[in-house]
């Protein structure tokens, strides 16, 4: 008898009413599953996160292209002291490593390396290459192709392909590189100057609004009264 009634409650249902007075009733499953929210969730924060890092990259990549850049015309008017003070290329390549290794450790010299010099850690690399036994014309370009920058591969092809025709001529070639150089980089800090007017427009405009705001409701409120 007791599981013939255990299996008519069973068989029973609840039936749930459709109208309440003249309104119609409806109802809705409760969602509990938490588990593909959390999933969804997830996944969009690894998106987000790896957009986040791809950004990163290609800013640090940006700032360091800009920093090299701006190393240039100094790179360039070291060698062609050194070349004209009567050393070798290779020689003046160390000298250039050397100043910049004692200056990135003396932290009592007047000007101290406070950020690593990308330009610079590519030239300490090629002179560590040629002590390793490069070839003195494959590290220089080799150093071109490390740069990554069309002025560091011109630079890297001249001096390859002068050490094998020959150093003739080649000061005078430095010597034009780094006029070029420098006035490049006067141009590209105009350009810079006339950018950082350019954003100063807005503030200097809301400035203005602020001022007159100040100015013209005190009066208006005189008038009023």
């Amino acid at each position: 008898i007791k599981k013939a009634d255990t299996a008519t409650k069973e068989k029973k249902k609840l039936i749930l009413p459709e109208m309440l007075d003249t309104n119609e009733l409806r109802y809705y499953q409760a969602f509990n599953e938490r588990g593909p929210v959390i999933t969804v969730m997830g996944m969009m924060i690894g998106i987000l996160l790896y957009a986040l890092q791809k950004q990163n990259i290609r800013k640090a990549e940006e700032e360091r292209k800009k920093q090299m850049i701006e190393d240039y015309p100094e790179v360039i008017s070291k060698l062609t002291l050194y070349l004209g003070a009567g050393m070798t290329v290779k020689k003046a390549w160390r000298k250039i490593t050397e100043g910049y290794m004692k200056e990135k450790e003396d932290e009592n010299e007047r000007y101290v390396y406070e950020e690593r010099r990308y330009a610079y850690e590519a030239v300490t690399t090629t002179c560590h290459e040629m002590d390793s036994g490069v070839t003195e014309a494959e590290g220089y370009e080799n150093f071109g192709r490390r740069c990554d920058l069309q002025i560091y591969i011109r630079l890297g092809a001249l001096l390859s392909q002068n050490l094998r025709k020959g150093t003739k001529g080649l000061s005078e070639l430095l010597k034009l590189e780094s006029i070029q150089a420098f006035e490049e980089r006067k141009a590209r800090a105009k350009r810079l100057g006339e950018e950082a007017g350019t954003k100063l427009l807005l503030p200097m405009f809301l400035m203005l609004v602020v001022v007159l705001i100040i100015v013209i409701v005190p009066a208006f409120l005189t008038m009023q009264i």
